[in-house]
């Protein structure tokens, strides 16, 4: 079939309705919803004024001016949101047009269009037992939450590194939505994919979610009280105690945290040896590159982090707790982030850098 990609324009946004009820994932044997579902208003938030907003963005398959299909963007609070920074797609094709690739073809040109425009990503819900799914993971979209019925899914519309680098945020406010394990795999995969001293790998992760994160928790916040008591093991240090405390209310408010240990060191209470310094000195590098990573990643995918070295107030406390064998260096916090925070001040390149050349 000969068909044209175009935007649709504001005389045909009506379609708009018909093409979101050909979006509603219907199982095999399932009885099809009335078409006034569309109105409900978690389904009216599609397709509600369209094009009054320079985020609404929309382009329709069409052919002999017949609309096959279509697939728009907005910025909005559906059952893909991520961010107000972020909007969220949807796509259908009325069924006769189904299977001829117009789909694929629409997602192509929305997503290089969306990236003309300067979107970091684009995200989208869609049923586990969606067929589309498929087509949303070749597009290049990867899961980044889910409940029991859908997936929440991001395509990172830039490929380069740097803007992760620079677009990073430490991340102290979440939203409560949960990060798929398959996520989670997928970002200590790329922690995994860092340098270090010798190929030693020294990093062990632990991943807790749910009551075991609560329970974790509970123990840190533990170890923090007997540190304000007279019982401290770093003294010289209490007047990190109150932060230590906030920390631990932004650890309570992620989904998801993963504590990081160097296999290869003891505590940091006990004397070592010079050569044994400067191997942990090595091996803590290596586990900071992993770590740096893992932030990385997560910002790619549009999740939220923050790198956490207030564990050093329970650290006796949570050792036991987790049981890992070896050093625990600290802890990462990851979810769907709540807060776009301003970069930072940094140093002035001529403050930290001599070039000798």
């Amino acid at each position: 079939m000969e068909y044209t990609i175009r935007e649709l324009r504001p005389d045909e946004y009506e379609v708009l309705r018909d093409i979101l009820y050909e979006a509603i994932f219907i199982p095999e044997g399932v009885e099809p919803p009335p078409k006034n579902i569309v109105d409900r208003p978690e389904l009216k938030v599609y397709t509600e004024n369209f094009g009054e907003s320079t985020d609404d963005i929309c382009l329709a398959a069409v052919s002999d001016g017949k609309i096959l299909g279509a697939v728009w963007s907005r910025i909005m609070d559906d059952y893909g949101h991520i961010d107000d920074r972020t909007p969220s797609l949807a796509i259908a094709l009325f069924s006769e047009y189904r299977g001829m690739g117009i789909g694929t073809a629409l997602m192509r040109d929305i997503l290089g269009l969306l990236k003309t425009k300067g979107y970091e990503r684009v995200s989208l819900a869609v049923q586990k037992e969606n067929y589309a799914v498929r087509m949303y993971r070749a597009a290049g979209f990867e899961t980044v939450g889910e409940n029991s019925e859908e997936y929440i899914m991001v395509c990172r519309l830039s490929d380069s590194a740097s803007d992760s680098i620079f677009s990073r945020r430490s991340i102290r406010r979440y939203l409560d939505k949960a990060v798929s394990r398959e996520t989670v795999t997928d970002i200590i995969k790329a922690a995994c994919a860092a340098p270090s001293a010798k190929n030693r790998q020294p990093w062990r992760f632990t991943v807790f979610g749910g009551e075991e994160k609560e329970k974790l928790l509970d123990v840190m916040e533990k170890g923090i009280e007997r540190e304000a008591s007279e019982n401290s093991r770093l003294p010289g240090s209490a007047n990190g105690l109150a932060d230590a405390r906030h920390t631990l209310s932004v650890m309570r408010s992620a989904p998801v945290i993963i504590t990081v240990t160097n296999t290869n060191a003891g505590s940091p209470f006990e004397q070592i040896d010079a050569d044994s310094r400067v191997t942990e000195i090595c091996d803590t590098l290596s586990i900071g590159a992993a770590v740096e990573n893992m932030l990385l990643r997560a910002e790619a995918l549009g999740l939220g982090t923050l790198w956490i070295a207030n564990t050093c107030f329970a650290y006796d406390e949570l050792c036991d707790y987790i049981g890992a064998e070896g050093q625990l260096t600290g802890a990462v916090a990851l979810g769907h982030p709540d807060e776009r925070p301003a970069p930072r001040p940094r140093k002035a390149i001529d403050d930290i850098c001599e070039f000798r050349m």
